[in-house]
């Protein structure tokens, strides 16, 4: 099975971010590569690389080059998976509906 997603391998299954950083920044963003487990879904992983590798050239074109949390890079992007008591109570909230307790009414 081939794929065309930028900076990424499939390996197993699951696809992951693999980059090297360039040598001028390596020191100050404190690692020589960026390796990250982008997940199983082919879509999701191609927008989370894209998403990452703009992140990191606009990191790495900076003259004060800074380390950051790539995880938590990953999970801003990544979309908030919610069940169905999440979605009811968000939407409870959204529409300031009190809950009904039992014997209440």
């Amino acid at each position: 099975m081939s794929h065309n997603l930028s900076h990424t391998i499939l390996h197993s299954g699951s696809y992951y971010y693999n980059r090297r950083v360039p040598e001028r920044v390596k020191e100050a963003f404190g690692m020589s590569a960026v390796r990250l487990r982008l997940g199983r879904n082919e879509d999701e992983a191609g927008h989370l690389a894209i998403h990452l590798t703009e992140t990191l050239n606009d990191l790495w074109n900076v003259e004060d080059v800074r380390p950051v949390d790539l995880s938590r890079l990953i999970k801003s992007v990544r979309p908030e998976q919610l069940d169905l008591l999440q979605c009811t109570d968000d939407y409870l909230s959204t529409r300031n509906i009190e809950e009904i307790k039992p014997g209440s009414g």
